[in-house]
């Protein structure tokens, strides 16, 4: 997978740092419970926002933009090879967004438009 390759050229220029994709669960762990009222992008007929568009929904930890806009991938592989992605995207029903939400999964061979990366760095 190539974020797996730029986590490693991330690592390779960053001697203090390691970066990596995290797993799903501590992707679920990182955003914590959606907020019942939380307004994001999400929903058939959106388009891409910007990344702070809905800056102010923060995740359990303080990170933004764990629901809806594009999913992300995490490390941890599903039954058929493909990786699961978290987090919902614009074209996403609302239920497909929540946190607990384990059904999503790609092919990490093949390219999306609604899926990107959000990487664990950790100190060395």
């Amino acid at each position: 997978m190539k974020f797996v390759k730029y986590c490693a050229w991330l690592t390779k220029n960053a001697p203090a740092h390691t970066y990596r994709l995290p797993t799903e669960g501590e992707w679920e762990f990182a955003a914590g419970h959606m907020p019942k009222d939380a307004d994001f992008n999400c929903g058939v007929g959106d388009t891409l926002q910007p990344v702070d568009a809905y800056a102010q929904i923060k995740g359990a930890c303080g990170g933004i933009d764990f629901w809806g806009n594009c999913w992300e991938w995490t490390s941890t592989t599903r039954g058929k090879g493909e990786d699961a992605v978290k987090g919902g995207a614009f074209d996403s029903k609302r239920t497909a967004c929540r946190t607990e939400a384990r059904t999503e999964c790609r092919s990490a061979g093949s390219g999306y438009a609604n899926v990107t990366l959000r990487v664990v760095r950790e100190d060395r």
